[in-house]
């Protein structure tokens, strides 16, 4: 079956770490040591993830998400991608 979509979500670093630091909360985790280290793994994501976006995006099937909204707000921008 050949891959017809690779959704990229769309989120600013700055939400990244207020949803992070949400959620370690909640779950009772603690937040990354350090803020030099958090932006690395970060960064290090972005790298990956960039790495896919350009091998796929010439082939058109990159579809770029605004990742900003409630959990049911974005679910609804992806799977609207897949109803098409």
């Amino acid at each position: 079956m050949p891959l017809e979509h690779v959704v990229n979500i769309a989120v600013a670093d700055d939400e990244v770490r207020k949803r992070l630091a949400k959620r370690a909360e909640i779950e009772g985790r603690a937040m990354m040591p350090t803020p030099k280290l958090f932006q690395n793994r970060i960064d290090t994501y972005k790298i990956k993830a960039n790495r896919a976006f350009t091998h796929y995006r010439p082939a058109g099937i990159v579809r770029d998400i605004d990742g900003i909204g409630t959990i049911d707000d974005v679910f609804v921008k992806i799977t609207a991608i897949f109803t098409k």
